[in-house]
């Protein structure tokens, strides 16, 4: 490929390992100039605020690094990688690479990021994994000549600002989302009168009864099988792992399980399934027929709701409420382990409004669901087109025309 070069990264810019000021020494800390580690290292191009700043004698105890530097965190969490947007210093677990006159920032931040597996594998097997400056220093990128890797870089960089553009309306809706929650799961619908019980101020029309009380059947744990490779002929596994913090089910890397063991473990519309132990204890989700043929594993509960007091879409919001997470708190504060059981879950009081005034309700909430979810399916296309113009463009598999908005396969 005419002009494009195999470099290392030391033949890209200058490469620093960061340090740490004395943290005992209050004359180091507090000022105005950032002091980046890698928890401040996020999914966002450019670093724009750190957790802690030092002073400018901080600054001189570590290794000042200027703006459209390249932040690669290469101790632990290896693979991390950040734009620095102003100056700063960095701790002993960041090297960095600020970009010589040959060679345009945000094109080696790509270029890292496309390639951040193989970074992952230098690290090798052990406890702590690191990759140490001089193999750092020695790390391969394919160069394109300076005026394609601008034209590169500005393209990949208005998609990356899409996606940002995308994610903070995601979170927007989540926000109007949540306060409609608050509202309608506590007031209702047209409410004026109100009484206090042992959730607090519901309205008075409204009954307060656990979960245990609404459900057709006891609660059931799920299957201990082993979950194995995902075939679209038998039901698909649901695990805790499955589900996120909304109650989606995450597609990323779905299990199945044979038809024998899944007997008495497949779903039904309306199932509510609770996590019962882990990390993510309280997370529910709601089984839609749309989601196909699944069973669900040992480390959820499964409840089945009476439909005729109660509907299940209404318990599954209920689950996502300010009053729901502070109740799960209260009950894992109770236990040395992170573990609610099912008669736990069965004594769970939830507020009840009458059938007519929990439709309505969950109408609501499911128009801005709706919303979320045609929002998320945005963002996934923009994901998709990003990986797909980063396999091409920083390849040189598709070069671009730095003289024209256009690109050309070669």
């Amino acid at each position: 490929m005419n002009g494009w070069e195999i470099k290392n990264i030391e033949n890209i810019g200058e490469v620093i390992t960061g340090s740490t000021p004395k943290t005992a020494n209050s004359d180091f800390w507090n000022g105005t100039v950032q002091f980046v580690t890698p928890t401040d290292i996020t999914r966002n191009r450019k670093i724009m605020e750190t957790e802690k700043k030092v002073t400018e004698l901080g600054v001189e105890q570590g290794k000042e690094i200027p703006p459209n530097s390249i932040l690669v965190t290469c101790i632990a969490s290896i693979g991390k990688i950040a734009i620095s947007s102003e100056r700063c210093i960095t701790n002993q677990q960041i090297n960095s690479v600020i970009p010589n006159e040959y060679n345009d920032p945000n094109y080696i931040f790509y270029s890292l990021l496309y390639r951040r597996n193989q970074l992952e594998a230098l690290a090798g097997a052990t406890t702590v994994p690191i990759i140490n400056k001089k193999t750092f220093s020695q790390f391969k990128i394919l160069a394109a000549p300076l005026p394609e890797q601008h034209k590169i870089a500005a393209i990949l960089t208005s998609v990356d600002d899409a996606i940002e553009k995308m994610e903070a309306i995601i979170a927007q809706t989540e926000k109007v989302k949540k306060g409609l929650m608050q509202k309608f799961l506590t007031q209702g619908i047209g409410h004026t009168k109100f009484k206090q019980t042992e959730i607090g101020e519901i309205p008075e029309e409204w009954e307060v009864i656990s979960l245990g009380d609404l459900s057709t059947a006891k609660p059931a744990y799920g299957a201990g099988a082993s979950a194995s490779s995902y075939n679209t002929s038998l039901p698909r596994y649901i695990r805790i792992t499955d589900v996120d913090q909304f109650g989606r089910l995450n597609n990323d890397d779905p299990k199945s399980i044979d038809n024998e063991s899944a007997n008495g473990y497949v779903l039904s519309q309306g199932d509510l399934l609770f996590a019962r132990s882990g990390a993510t204890v309280g997370k529910t989700y709601l089984y839609n027929k749309e989601d196909g043929y699944c069973a669900y594993a040992g480390y959820l509960i499964r409840f089945k709701l009476d439909i005729n007091r109660v509907l299940p879409e209404f318990i599954f919001n209920v689950t996502h409420s300010n009053y729901y997470y502070r109740w799960v708190t209260r009950m894992l504060r109770a236990g040395a382990q992170p573990n609610i059981n099912a008669k736990e879950y069965s004594s769970l009081l939830v507020p009840v409004p009458p059938i007519k005034e929990q439709t309505e309700i969950v109408d609501i909430i499911t128009s801005v669901d709706n919303k979320i979810t045609a929002e998320h399916q945005k963002l996934a296309q923009l994901q998709a087109l990003k990986k797909g113009l980063m396999q091409v463009l920083l390849t040189g598999k598709v070069r671009v025309k730095v003289d024209e908005d256009e690109v050309v396969s070669t």
